[in-house]
């Protein structure tokens, strides 16, 4: 509840073993039984363990009179590098206490130099490792890089092939250690060593990582490295191992240190805020207890900051000491307080609420919703002939992404090119964003193949008739439509859609979009081999137009009355031009009219084509009599014959 999980203690001897799960952000200070140490004196307040206990060993043999070993480090790699040279070695069997403690952590004992190393790192956390001095060609060691094609044979027999990201310790003439990993067996510790050299390290974390996996080596010295550990702990590691050396090796003695540190890392100083600190746990810990709490973690309070001891790698934001005091005082003690306020009702979003509207009234319609990249090559704007300003991505992920896209048109065209070969009849549509002249704006386009796949020009009537549907189901009743587009556009409408089946659309007397027949030549660039007529327009004009027209009116509980009509009219009237004459006879009962069909060819004189309608009667008052109805279709009837259409 406060650090670790004890997952199982048992007994050995006069020892109690505890099996403890570290988790990996505090692998860095308590993958030894210091960091433990130090955790169990917060947590009970026994003690603050304090570093000063190393400072026992006596230098009065030490004599650094000449520079027996000269070392080269490549402080990217090895950003400390602290040594003892040690005379005076006899190799034996390590004290009872020594074995017994190595054994009891599984640890095999090995001889009295070998055990220290491996002692210290279980009890400090800090990798050591023993050369035979004698062993080193030429007194000189050096840190650097492996080089690809170089190996080394290990402490354990086995020849390792290296990569060229390996840090690797070698000497005159040859790699001696795998550095952080593994010792090399040319320079080991056997029964004739006489002088030794203890080094203490610190390596770079991802080097050690990165070769321990390709060489799947994993040794308990490469986890520790791998998660990096206090750079202050190499001179104390020393100064234990030799202490220990000395209680059984009386004739050892130091002849030279060394301690390689350019760049000493900077203390971290982290400022508390109190108030922000209760209200982050919900407590209410006065000044004193906090301050308490994490000087029993050994964090010196100086004026408003605390200093983080070089150990806590894993301390780094104000946040990060808040967690240190709510898991020493104890998450269990923190009572549950429910969150106390006024909830305010939120604004409505119209612009998701109306996306989402015209969402559902064009899946509605039969279309497929489509999602594509916001990003377009440079080969398909050239294809769309854009004369505007567009972005280019600083990094693009290929030359296919390196633009943002100024319409949507393009990836519709795509989606129907990769389609077409599975399902005939295409409808889509998209609702995405746009990027034009640097600014960030959202278009709906939808799209269709010919269903009927005829000369005619039927699709560009039935995608009107689906703009119509749409626009009207969004309670807009301001939209009309011109063939004329707009002097200014840039976008290449002009060479985008077929020159006489194109038609701007208006909303509110402004420019919302466009519709139309694609251009046979741009279809034929996409490799599209049928006709596709789409509509491309502003989001946020229809969602603006919709927020401000949308009238709720409920339905008729009166049942509706529909009639058809067909006649016959001159190819230059526009359909729109016949229904606005029919809206206008029809008055308030004629509710909703819809062009079914349209025919042009055969039978019928060059000059004219056949327009079908359904009408729609209803009432909101009363059911309909057919003689009313009847009257109404006589007066449309009259009026169209009088602008000379004749009536079928």
């Amino acid at each position: 509840m406060h650090s670790f999980e004890v997952e199982e203690v048992s007994k050995r001897g006069n020892d109690y073993i505890l099996d403890i799960d570290i988790l990996p952000n505090r692998a860095s200070d308590c993958l030894s039984h210091l960091g433990i140490a130090r955790e169990i004196g917060a947590l009970t307040k026994i003690f603050n363990f304090q570093f000063s206990i190393f400072n026992k060993f006596s230098n009065k043999k030490f004599s650094n009179t000449e520079e027996l070993l000269q070392v080269k480090v490549d402080s990217a790699l090895c950003p400390r590098y602290s040594a003892y040279v040690i005379e005076g070695i006899e190799i034996k069997e390590s004290p009872d206490w020594i074995k017994e403690r190595l054994e009891s952590m599984g640890q095999k004992a090995i001889n009295n130099v070998v055990d220290i190393t491996n002692y210290i790192m279980w009890e400090l956390g800090q990798p050591l490792h023993a050369f035979d001095f004698d062993k080193i060609r030429g007194g000189a060691m050096k840190i650097r890089m492996s080089r690809t094609g170089e190996s080394l044979k290990t402490l354990d027999g086995a020849t390792h092939n290296l990569g060229a990201d390996s840090i690797i310790i070698e000497d005159s003439e040859r790699i001696i250690d795998l550095a952080g990993i593994k010792g090399g067996a040319n320079t080991q510790i056997d029964k004739n060593t006489k002088k030794i050299v203890f080094q203490a390290a610190i390596f770079d974390p991802t080097h050690i990582r990165r070769t321990s996996q390709e060489l799947n080596i994993r040794t308990d010295a490469s986890i520790r490295y791998m998660h990096g550990f206090d750079p202050e702990l190499p001179p104390y590691a020393l100064e234990r191992a030799a202490e220990i050396l000395e209680a059984s090796n009386s004739e050892a003695s130091i002849i030279q240190k060394i301690d390689i540190y350019p760049d000493p890392a900077k203390p971290k100083k982290i400022k508390l805020d109190i108030d922000y600190a209760n209200n982050l746990l919900g407590t209410k810990l006065s000044r004193k207890e906090i301050e308490g709490i994490l000087s029993s973690l050994s964090f010196k309070l100086q004026a408003s900051s605390f200093m983080i001891p070089s150990y806590r790698l894993d301390i780094n934001i104000q946040e990060d000491l808040v967690e240190e005091i709510g898991r020493i005082y104890g998450y269990e003690n923190i009572k549950p307080d429910p969150p106390q306020g006024i909830l305010k009702i939120p604004v409505r979003n119209e612009h998701i609420f109306w996306r989402s509207t015209a969402r559902q009234i064009l899946a509605g319609f039969g279309f497929s919703e489509v999602y594509n990249y916001s990003f377009i090559g440079g080969n398909q704007l050239s294809i769309v002939n854009c004369q505007l300003s567009v972005p280019e991505l600083a990094n693009p992920i290929s030359d296919e992404f390196r633009y943002l896209r100024p319409l949507l048109l393009p990836g519709i065209l795509k989606n129907i090119e990769s389609n077409y070969k599975y399902f005939e009849n295409i409808k889509i549509f998209e609702v995405g964003k746009i990027f034009v002249d640097n600014a960030e704006r959202e278009n709906i386009i939808m799209a269709l193949t010919d269903s009927k796949n005829t000369e005619t020009s039927w699709g560009f009537y039935e995608i009107k008739g689906y703009i119509d549907g749409f626009i009207k189901k969004l309670g807009i009743t301001d939209f009309y439509y011109d063939p004329v587009l707009p002097e200014d556009d840039k976008r290449g409408h002009t060479f985008l859609l077929h020159p006489g089946r194109r038609t701007s659309i208006f909303i509110n007397k402004n420019f919302a979009g466009f519709m139309g027949e694609v251009h046979p030549a741009l279809l034929s660039k996409f490799g599209i081999k049928t006709r596709v007529y789409c509509a491309e327009f502003s989001f946020y004009k229809i969602s603006d137009a919709a927020k401000d027209e949308h009238i709720y009116q409920k339905p008729s509980k009166y049942p509706e009355v529909v009639r058809d009509i067909a006649l016959l009219v001159p190819r230059k009237i526009m359909v729109e031009e016949v229904l606005n004459t029919i809206e206008t006879v029809g008055g308030p009962l004629l509710r909703d009219m819809d062009l079914f069909d349209m025919y042009e060819g055969e039978n019928l004189p060059d000059d004219k084509k056949n327009l079908a309608f359904h009408l729609l009667f209803q009432s909101d008052e009363r059911t309909l009599k057919s003689q009313e109805v009847d009257e109404i279709m006589v007066k449309i009837t009259k009026v169209l014959e009088e602008k000379r259409w004749e009536v079928r």
